[in-house]
């Protein structure tokens, strides 16, 4: 098999064409066939050459590499469209002299009047042309008098049929289509045609694409015929709907893998939910890696229906990813988050420096970070759970915080002035949790209620109500920050 995507420059990465990516990259290498990557780049306005390259990125990211492409070239290239004009020009040539394309010197005026007259009296909005019969010599004339014309290919009434790998057998009636436009000049196709030259010229065997193509089909094939190519295997999968099942939008939130990898989420993440996304393997198992996939991968078991984004399973996903990865993959993969605001972490050597300007060993928001491990979805969340431990001056809360719902204010501070006291007696040398463990033994089991100790404790160390218990998070603060945070507790309750 040689398979193919072709994605166009003209914005990041979308989702949906990852998923087809994906897809046609695991047939390829189940097969021990090809994968190419093509740049379909034509839209001159709207390509940029940044867009290619986050395209490139993001698929490398993904781990989906590729054989034949723009970056490595290949034996079928060149690989961007717009270094392909000699290749279209021969090919609209030999539709031209065989008179299954034919120019068409319509106005843009004429056709406007013809599909609005159509619109009215509710006739198919198409255009058959009568230039198709236009004497041999007389289109050269017409362009070298100054005249402008576009180049439709002439469609025969009949039946035009494919065996769509995914759907089955589809039918079109061509004379539904009309005399379509398939190129603006020798050397400007546009998309049906250029994509049938392309995907003939590189030898492509199976089109794997969106059903959103379904409607172009029909199209190509009869562009096949007339250029006397052999058609692909086509196929045409399920669209990826929002939790709404419209169609996956911007307004439904992230559509690029860009955003995604922004946000914290694993490329082996994205590879996993991207795969169940219209496919399933018809057992239990939910994880997969990149090479177990190409094992189980098939065409038959891709599904027709609209495949729903669950944005819950692919935070669920991750979490097991993270889990599964080792702790110094997992601070690695963390440390770009660090790096940026509001945290801002700046590591060198053996110390790290805060935003707030206080230095922190290494091995320490090493040990803060790998707490997160087992309590996070997404690698974005690590900065805002840990944040509290570097926040220096700017950590503050609500006094309020401080009261555990079921023990009254007053409770409050002898609890965290008994705190105060175990842990001061403490050295700086011993500092360990199995010491403040057995430090805070005996008032914690003289506590009616342990929260009534945990909970203050824990708030004025954190000023969150959700993180880590008091032990944990106050080994990593050390002694001297924790006695600090103490103290401020013990101040907010005497304004």
């Amino acid at each position: 098999m040689r398979l193919r995507m072709a994605p166009s420059p003209t914005g990041q990465l979308h989702i949906g064409t990852a998923r087809t990516t994906l897809y046609n990259w695991l047939l390829a290498r189940r097969s021990r066939g090809s994968f190419i990557l093509r740049i379909e780049d034509t839209d001159l306005a709207r390509s940029k050459p940044e867009y290619e390259q986050d395209i490139l990125r993001d698929l490398k990211w993904l781990g989906l590499n590729w054989d034949e492409g723009p970056d490595i070239g290949g034996p079928y290239g060149p690989y961007r469209q717009t270094e392909r004009a000699a290749t279209y020009q021969k090919a609209i040539g030999a539709l031209l002299k065989s008179r299954a394309a034919f120019w068409c010197f319509h106005t843009s005026e004429e056709l406007t009047k013809e599909h609005e007259l159509q619109a009215a009296t509710k006739q198919l909005m198409i255009h058959v042309c009568e230039h198709a019969v236009l004497p041999p010599d007389e289109p050269a004339a017409r362009l070298k008098a100054g005249q402008k014309g576009i180049i439709r290919l002439k469609v025969k009434p009949g039946v035009i049929n494919f065996d769509d790998a995914v759907r089955g057998v589809i039918k079109t009636q061509a004379e539904t289509l009309g005399d379509f436009v398939i190129a603006k000049s020798m050397t400007e196709p546009l998309y049906n045609l250029a994509v049938v030259i392309d995907d003939h010229t590189m030898a492509i065997t199976h089109v794997l694409r969106g059903e959103d193509h379904i409607s172009n089909t029909p199209k190509q094939i009869l562009i096949y015929q007339a250029l006397e190519y052999a058609p692909p295997v086509f196929g045409h999968l399920p669209l990826i709907l929002a939790e709404d099942r419209s169609k996956m939008s911007k307004r439904h939130g992230a559509t690029s893998v860009a955003q995604y990898k922004a946000m914290g989420y694993l490329p082996e993440t994205i590879i996993n939910f991207l795969a169940f996304l219209g496919w399933n393997p018809g057992t239990d198992e939910e994880l997969f890696t990149l090479q177990e996939l190409i094992k189980v991968f098939s065409l038959e078991r891709i599904r027709k229906s609209g495949a729903v984004f669950n944005k819950k399973r692919l935070d669920w996903l991750n979490g097991q990813y993270i889990r599964k990865l080792k702790p110094e993959a997992f601070i690695k993969a963390c440390e770009s988050f660090l790096n940026q605001a509001p945290l801002n972490l700046v590591c060198q050597g053996n110390t790290c420096k805060a935003r707030s300007g206080e230095a922190w060993p290494l091995s320490q928001v090493h040990a803060i970070v790998a707490q997160e491990q087992t309590r996070i979805k997404t690698l974005a969340e690590v900065v805002p759970n840990i944040q509290f431990y570097f926040s220096g001056a700017d950590f503050d809360y609500h006094a309020s915080l401080l009261t555990w719902h079921k023990a009254s204010v007053t409770d409050v501070k002898p609890a965290l002035e008994a705190v105060f006291e175990k842990c001061s007696a403490i050295k700086a040398t011993d500092w360990s949790k199995p010491k403040l463990e057995a430090a805070l033994n005996d008032l914690l089991t003289a506590a009616a209620d342990r929260g009534t100790i945990l909970w203050p404790w824990r708030i004025a160390l954190t000023g969150q109500e959700k993180s880590p218990g008091p032990f944990e998070v106050a080994t990593l603060l050390g002694r001297e920050r924790t006695l600090e945070r103490l103290k401020m507790a013990l101040t907010k309750l005497n304004p």
